[in-house]
């Protein structure tokens, strides 16, 4: 009984061995890529424990499996993501205060009111009716998109926007502007282009900005 308890003993390791290979570890260069570094460790882990070599083992694959588990479910912010975040700005409507405006144009300004407190769906929907209404206003057009942007309807923007643009009157330019950065989420790149490429070449607020986009889709 004794000497099977002696036996036994001998199974287990004692408690610095365990960590013996672990202080004997070399600190690999500060340079090297965590590739390097990981697979620099293990090799001495394993030259150095020889039985607990499977162990090491395990716990590599254990490492990479919740690695990839990682990168697959935390999605990645793609290029035209990242230039939409960089340039989109949301756009501040000024409901007007004149008295006689207010009368004769009372769903509109309901519609930038509804804009103005974050009620994107209202708004969209009362600029899409007065668009209706009047149907060679081309500023309620605009506002709806505008809407199903802050909204992330992107598909439904763009179809806004373009009609906007193909008006070839008011707010072409802005509409022109917003909509190749409603092409961008869309993944929509030669379309974006398209968009940036008219107002690099005209004068405006947006002509150095579309030129800057221009310089990193291309």
């Amino acid at each position: 009984m004794e000497k099977s308890k002696d036996q036994a003993e001998k199974l287990i390791p004692e408690e610095d061995s365990i960590f013996k290979p672990l202080d004997d570890m070399e600190i690999p260069d500060p340079s090297s890529s965590f590739r390097d570094t990981f697979t620099h460790n293990l090799n001495h882990l394993m030259e150095n424990d020889p039985k607990r070599r499977h162990l090491y083992v395990y716990l590599a694959a254990a490492m990479i499996a919740t690695l990839l588990i990682i990168y697959t479910l935390v999605p990645s912010e793609s290029r035209s993501d990242s230039i939409y975040n960089q340039y989109y700005k949301t756009v501040d409507l000024i409901s007007p205060v004149n008295d006689e405006y207010r009368s004769i144009n009372l769903e509109f300004i309901n519609a930038i009111e509804s804009y103005n407190d974050r009620d994107y769906r209202a708004s969209s929907t009362k600029f899409l009716n007065l668009s209706k209404d009047k149907p060679r206003w081309v500023s309620p057009r605009f506002y709806a998109g505008i809407s199903e942007m802050e909204l992330e309807n992107y598909p439904l923007a763009i179809e806004h926007l373009s009609w906007v643009v193909e008006q070839n009157r008011g707010f072409k330019r802005e509409a022109q502007w917003y909509l190749g950065l409603a092409y961008l989420k869309t993944e929509e790149i030669s379309k974006a282009t398209s968009c940036f490429e008219e107002l690099s070449r005209s004068d405006g607020i947006y002509q150095n900005s579309a030129r800057e986009i221009l310089n990193q889709i291309k």
